[in-house]
């Protein structure tokens, strides 16, 4: 398996749609810690 063969590009493309599933996770947790940051903590 050659680094520079194409299939190492779809590779690429595939970890992309998962970031998009999720950041909208990451959003999710980002606004709770910001709203309730001391609440976590405990």
């Amino acid at each position: 398996m050659d680094p520079q063969q194409p299939d190492g590009r779809v590779v690429f493309e595939t970890p992309v749609l998962l970031p998009d599933e999720e950041f909208i996770a990451i959003d999710l947790i980002r606004s709770r810690t910001s709203r309730g940051r001391s609440r976590w903590k405990g």
